[in-house]
């Protein structure tokens, strides 16, 4: 290996190190809490390398948001990809990704935290769409599959044709995961009870399904 090349490679290694550590850490603790000096002592790099190669904690912030999504998201493909998933019907298919809702709020509760913890740092450093580009594109790879889904049904059957995919992945996750996401702090009036929370979640799904089966 050329010397460029061990350069190189060290330096990836290093950002690798910084962004899971950081993601750990966001997890845990909060963005808020976990410093940029925490995490480059926790990850053995200098803060000021850290800031080399990030620019500042805003850029770094959504570097390791991104990374949060991609990890979630690979640790769920279990569930929509395979022959048990493929040998399901159109709408078979749309409700088994439905119902990695209910999934977040029984084992991802510190994800569901962290997203809007997200939102609202966007909102207080007024970060653009360009600089958020990354991130919103990690959030969207499940979408090609609930496309997918929906075309299957409307070839088999079991899914009106007329319903748009991108309008209707776009509804459902805003709809769900925004329910998901109070749910997880506990700070919904008269809605406290987790067994209360999941079966307003699955009602909320079966409209969904309801919706778009066809009669």
């Amino acid at each position: 290996m050329k010397y460029n090349d061990i350069i190189r490679y060290i330096k990836n290694e290093r950002i690798a190190a910084s962004v899971k550590t950081a993601a750990e850490m966001y997890l845990r603790d909060g963005i808020g809490e976990a410093k940029m000096t925490d995490i480059a002592d926790q990850a053995q790099i200098g803060v000021a390398s850290l800031y080399r190669y990030f620019g500042t904690k805003q850029l770094f912030t959504i570097k390791v948001g991104a990374y949060i999504w991609s990890m979630t998201l690979k640790e769920l493909e279990p569930i929509y990809t395979g022959m048990v998933y493929e040998a399901k019907t159109g709408l078979e298919q749309v409700k088994t990704l439905l119902n990695i809702f209910p999934l977040f709020l029984e084992k991802y509760r510190p994800f569901l935290r962290f997203l809007t913890e997200f939102d609202m740092f966007v909102i207080k450093e007024h970060l653009s769409q360009e600089h958020l580009a990354e991130y919103e594109q990690c959030s969207l790879n499940i979408m090609p599959v609930m496309v997918s889904a929906l075309k299957k049904g409307a070839e088999d059957g079991t899914v009106r044709a007329d319903v748009d995919g991108n309008v209707f992945y776009h509804t459902v996750t805003d709809a769900l995961l925004s329910m998901c996401q109070r749910f997880a702090w506990g700070n919904v009036p008269n809605m406290e009870n987790q067994a209360m929370n999941r079966k307003a979640l699955q009602m909320a799904i079966e409209i969904f399904l309801g919706y778009i089966e066809k009669k």
